[in-house]
């Protein structure tokens, strides 16, 4: 983690509290000591100041934010309701398909962590593109297992949604009898 938070300049991230037995907010705490020194009252929208991570602002959790330098996911549903559609049309206009939209960390065959860096444009036409070969329409509900930070995961089933309109199940853990009555309560199509 600290790696990866050195070397791409990450200003925001969103992270779960925990998954099956991984505490990440316990994780983020042993690789960046300095949080355990950072106390923002609760409601305030003081940014992070940490001196081995300059650029990093603000941790979002999804599940349990009771640490003082994180904030949950409800700051963001705050925040968005406070923007209205002028300022959201002038910041799209500052994006272009040249700009870096992600960077997918591997481990490979060495163990060294590298980073493939996927601009919007490749990403937004891709995940466009395998729209047309599976025909998806605004009203399916498609089911995926595969994880976001997974170039499969992002571009097929999470953008491809998006272009659609689609609703994505998914799960946390893959479970052969869960995942089939997830299928038929869900009525995935």
């Amino acid at each position: 983690l600290a790696f990866v938070l050195h070397h791409a300049d990450i200003q925001v991230l969103l992270t779960a509290d925990k998954l099956l037995h991984n505490d990440y907010l316990e994780r983020m705490e042993t690789c960046i000591p300095q949080l355990l020194e950072q106390s923002r009252g609760a409601g305030t929208s003081t940014p992070l100041l940490l001196r081995e991570f300059p650029f990093l602002r603000q941790i979002y959790v999804w599940g349990d934010s009771s640490r003082p330098w994180s904030r949950g996911q409800q700051h963001l549903w705050d925040a968005a309701d406070a923007l209205d559609e002028d300022y959201l049309r002038a910041v799209e206009n500052c994006v272009c398909p040249a700009d870096l939209l992600t960077i997918v960390y591997s481990s490979g065959s060495t163990a060294d962590p590298k980073g493939a860096m996927h601009t919007q444009g490749s990403v937004i036409r891709h995940s466009y593109n395998l729209n047309h070969r599976r025909e998806l329409q605004s009203g399916d509900r498609i089911f995926s297992p595969m994880p976001f930070f997974w170039v499969g995961g992002l571009v097929f089933t999470l953008h491809c949604a998006m272009h659609k309109g689609c609703t994505l199940l998914c799960e946390e853990v893959f479970n052969p009898e869960k995942t089939l009555q997830l299928l038929e309560s869900e009525r995935a199509t």
